[in-house]
């Protein structure tokens, strides 16, 4: 396969958007129901307790969660320790009320590779830097939606409409099952 140093970029670019709205999500997350004054205060809001929510983590089932936590979930399991549905219920909802947790103890992680500084010794000036690559990032995904949902308004995207009529009917076949571009709901909600 052959991949063009442009489109690797491009991905990588894309990637890292992705990155820094999670990474500005989780500490808006952390920070916003807090009073600081000092350095101090905003370290000691920031800082994550224990390490589980570090290292990878999985889909179970449409739930992410820590890959350590669900080994231990299984290992409960195959010792007999967990022996019902209802047991199985618990442990799946102990693990959905501490992701948020978890995922700050993850994006701590993150956030000290990113910048090289550990949390614990964040200023109020670090956090708004990550502040704003959040919401540049936040900012170039909505663009990059708006211009895909573009694609789907424009004429080649009316392919199979209005069949039986001219260009006419084809537009407003279209206008009707689709509606307008302005007009649109999940377009206005981007904009």
């Amino acid at each position: 396969m052959k991949i063009k140093s442009s489109s690797f970029e491009r991905g990588i670019k894309l990637y890292q958007i992705g990155i820094n709205k999670f990474l500005g999500n989780s500490l808006i997350r952390r920070i916003e129901s807090n009073v600081f004054n000092t350095n101090e205060d905003l370290q000691r809001i920031l800082i994550s307790h224990g390490t589980d929510g570090r290292g990878e983590w999985v889909d179970l089932a449409g739930l992410i969660t820590p890959k350590s936590e669900v080994e231990k979930l299984l290992g409960q399991i195959e010792s007999g320790k967990l022996t019902s549905s209802a047991d199985l219920n618990k442990s799946f909802s102990g693990l959905h009320k501490s992701y948020f947790e978890w995922e700050w103890t993850w994006a701590c992680e993150k956030i000290e590779e990113e910048i090289g500084i550990t949390v614990n010794k964040l200023t109020a000036t670090d956090v708004i830097d990550l502040l704003e690559r959040w919401k540049k990032s936040v900012l170039e995904l909505d663009n990059l939606i708006y211009e895909d949902a573009e694609k789907e308004f424009a004429s080649t995207s009316m392919t199979g409409f209005g069949i039986d009529g001219g260009d006419d009917i084809r537009k407003l076949d279209f206008k009707n099952v689709r509606g307008d571009f302005q007009t649109n709901s999940f377009v206005m909600s981007i904009t």
